[in-house]
């Protein structure tokens, strides 16, 4: 099997962009069906792009656009499915979980996180910020829950 090439950054926004004239075209030309193929299309090929900068799909890390949001695919406890982890510069901020890994990677794509970032939830708990983020929200659902100290 042939390795697949990982999109560097520029190439993906090129990619996008060219994509996004084909799609304005077909929507212009009232041309529904071939939209939906030119979407489908884009979305596997960013799809495989992610998929390839890891042995599996579980642990892809990736980035949205604006470089404020990050996101995973990460085994959930029990193992029986898989789930989304987001997070920003502050901390977690938000999860969700999905029956296989390949639903997870088509839904991280849907909402725009395409470029990789390996290693970046690494980076990112290793900062001051993100520690103290999770800190305060951990303190905020112990006061939720009634169990302040």
């Amino acid at each position: 099997m042939d390795k697949v090439k990982i999109m560097r950054d520029e190439e993906i926004a090129e990619f996008c962009s060219a994509q996004r004239e084909i799609q304005d075209r077909l929507l212009k030309e009232g041309n529904f069906i071939d939209l939906m193929k030119a979407i489908d299309y884009r979305n596997s090929t960013l799809a495989a792009n992610l998929a390839a900068t890891k042995p599996g799909i579980i642990g892809v890390e990736a980035r949205n656009s604006a470089s404020r949001l990050w996101v995973a695919i990460l085994p959930e406890t029990g193992g029986k499915i898989v789930r989304i982890q987001f997070w920003g510069k502050n901390g977690f901020n938000a999860h969700a979980c999905y029956n296989t890994a390949e639903q997870a990677l088509r839904e991280i794509v849907r909402q725009g996180f395409i470029y990789p970032d390996p290693g970046s939830l690494g980076r990112m708990a290793a900062t001051k910020a993100f520690i103290d983020g999770n800190r305060l929200i951990e303190e905020m659902h112990r006061r939720l829950a009634g169990d302040a100290a």
